[in-house]
């Protein structure tokens, strides 16, 4: 059984891989560093709701999913 972090992790990588696109590219796009990128999938970096808007449009995900599911795992961890 996946834990939430887990899940929203692979979420995550599985939507940006659908896309096409690498790391490496969302951060272009992101304007972000690809160590951002990468602790933001790794649910180890906080991001505001605009950035959270942003990067589910780009990879393909409900913005408002997205940052509802983020702030429920985010605040757990951390």
């Amino acid at each position: 059984m996946l834990t939430p972090e887990k899940h929203l992790h692979e979420k995550i990588v599985k939507a940006r891989r659908a896309k096409g696109y690498t790391q490496k590219e969302v951060a272009y796009k992101m304007n972000m560093t690809l160590n951002e990128v990468r602790q933001f999938e790794k649910i180890e970096k906080d991001m505001s709701d605009v950035g959270l808007e942003s990067i589910a449009e780009i990879i393909g995900l409900s913005p408002e999913g997205l940052k509802k599911e983020w702030r429920r795992v985010y605040k757990k961890q951390n």
